[in-house]
C-alpha cells in the first residue's frame, strides 16, 4: 500500500512515537523511510534574542544535534531492519516537510503532535497541523 514514507520527526516523545510507528509501518509495507528534520533558523535566532545576525555557535550546535537525532531514529530503523535515509533541512519546517515528502515521492508522511491548545499554539505554531492542512499524501499524525 505504500512503497515510501516519510517521517518528520523532532526532539519530543511524540516525535520518537512518530519513529516507532513509521518503522512498523515501513517494515509491514517494506517501504522505503525516510526520516527528516527541519530546522527554521531565522525563527530560533529571532526567538533567541541575539543581537547578531547569524549566532555561528548557535546555528553549529542545531545542526550537530540535528544530526544526532537522525542518526537515533536511523538506528531504530536499522535495528528493525527497516531501510531507511534521513534530511535534515534548514527552513520552515512544514515548507521543508512538504518538500522532502515531494522529493522521496511519500505516499504517507508521519508526524508527532504534542496537542498544544491556546496561546501556546498561538505562538509556537502546529507545524502537524501545517502538515495535514497542505499535504497531498495522507498524513498520520501521532500524539504521545
Amino acid at each position: 500500500m505504500f512503497a515510501s514514507i516519510l517521517a518528520a520527526i523532532d526532539d519530543s516523545d511524540p516525535s520518537d512515537k512518530a519513529v516507532e510507528l513509521a518503522v512498523g509501518v515501513a517494515k509491514q509495507f517494506r517501504a522505503r523511510l525516510t526520516f527528516c528534520h527541519a530546522v527554521d533558523y531565522a525563527k530560533v535566532i529571532a526567538l533567541s534574542g541575539s543581537t547578531s545576525a547569524v549566532p555561528v555557535d548557535l546555528v553549529s550546535t542545531m545542526r550537530e544535534d540535528a544530526s544526532a537525532l537522525l542518526a537515533r531514529a536511523k538506528a531504530v530503523a536499522d535495528a528493525a531492519g527497516v531501510d531507511a535515509v534521513t534530511s535534515a533541512r534548514d527552513g520552515s519546517p512544514v515548507d521543508e516537510i512538504l518538500q522532502a515528502a515531494k522529493e522521496s515521492t511519500a505516499e504517507l508522511i508521519v508526524i508527532g503532535t504534542h496537542g498544544r491548545r491556546g496561546l501556546e499554539r498561538l505562538f509556537l505554531g502546529s507545524t502537524a497541523e501545517g502538515v495535514l492542512r497542505r499535504s497531498e499524501a495522507p498524513v498520520l499524525v501521532v500524539r504521545a
